[in-house]
This record gives structure tokens, C-alpha cells and sequence, in this order.
């Protein structure tokens, strides 16, 4: 019995726990653990620290990756966004176009419909390629009153076996995941 008694002393006396006086029951009791409020997957917001690009001709606003940067133009904005370095890819971009929709939409005519956050936007794909260089494209388009509005997501990349020793490509499809991110974001 004494050796029960020590084993459990020990063994408690680690956990914290005392023992009773044959070593079968604590006289100590815990606290049950109180219960703390966990949000919801749905409650948090992934794009917290996200920046806020606001397009006060076209009312609308989407948010945007931070360590992007805004370039305004007179008929277009461009925002650079970030990528993983190292590889051909050498700029990813949004560029920004709010114009009357009456001098023409680019896309409205593209190869199907998307909608985000809901808004129904046309949008078509593209890639060119000149000079060792190599750009591939998704336009978003949609019409609110008078104004078009054109979201043009674009990766400019290089051929890496211009390079000594070619340098590794870039991973197309991890780069635009963000593209749907940021139109999910899309709120008049």
C-alpha cells in the first residue's frame, strides 16, 4: 500500500494533483475549463490586412495584398501587386479602367460570364509574347449606369532559357489564385 501511495504522490505531485489518503481520490479538485467563444471559419475575414483600392468614378472598391502599390492614370490606374522572386516572373499587375460605356466596354463581348460578391462581370483571356517576354491576361468587365469598369489582370513573365543558367519559372496558377481573391472583394 505504501508503495501505491508513493507512486501516486509522485505521479500526481508532476501533474499537480494531491492525492487522497489511500491514493485512489484527489482532494483537490480542477476547475472545469471555461468556455471561450472561437469564431466561426465564415466569421473571420481573410483580407483583414488587405489595403483598400477605391474608384470614386466608378463607385466601387476592392481590396488589394499589401505590398501592392498604386499607380494613378488619367484614364486608368495600375496596381502592382507582389509575387515570389527568384523565378521569369517579372511584374504582376491589375490594371483599372472606368470609362462612359458608351465609348465601349473591352470585354463586354468576351468569352463568358463570371459573377463576384454579386456582380455579374464579362471577361475574356489572353497571352502574347515578343522579344524573350511573354504576358498573359484576364479582363473583368462590367457595366453600373453610364460607366464600364475593367479589371485587367496581367503576369509579364521571360523566357528563362534566355539565362545563364536559365532561371526557374514561375508558377502561373499559385501567381492569378489571387485574381479571384481580390474580385471577391468587389463591392460597389
Amino acid at each position: 500500500m505504501k508503495k501505491r501511495l508513493a507512486v501516486c504522490v509522485i505521479t500526481l505531485f508532476l501533474a499537480g494533483i494531491a492525492c487522497g489518503p489511500f491514493g485512489t481520490t484527489p482532494t483537490e479538485t480542477l476547475a472545469p475549463p471555461t468556455a471561450t467563444s472561437i469564431p466561426e471559419p465564415h466569421d473571420i475575414d481573410p483580407h483583414s490586412d488587405w489595403l483598400t483600392y477605391a474608384n470614386s468614378d466608378c463607385a466601387y472598391e476592392i481590396r488589394i495584398p499589401p505590398g501592392s502599390t498604386i499607380t494613378p492614370g488619367s484614364d486608368s490606374d495600375r496596381i502592382d501587386l507582389p509575387f515570389v522572386e527568384g523565378t521569369n516572373l517579372r511584374e504582376k499587375y491589375i490594371e483599372v479602367t472606368c470609362l462612359p460605356a458608351a465609348t465601349g466596354c473591352s470585354s463586354m463581348l468576351g468569352e463568358g460570364s463570371r459573377e463576384f460578391n454579386g456582380t455579374m462581370f464579362s471577361f475574356y483571356e489572353g497571352a502574347d509574347a515578343g522579344a524573350g517576354n511573354r504576358w498573359t491576361w484576364i479582363t473583368y468587365t462590367t457595366v453600373a449606369g453610364t460607366m464600364c469598369t475593367d479589371l485587367s489582370f496581367t503576369l509579364h513573365s521571360v523566357n528563362p532559357m534566355n539565362y545563364t543558367p536559365p532561371i526557374p519559372e514561375y508558377d502561373q496558377a499559385a501567381e492569378s489564385a489571387v485574381f479571384d481573391e481580390i474580385m471577391e472583394t468587389f463591392t460597389w
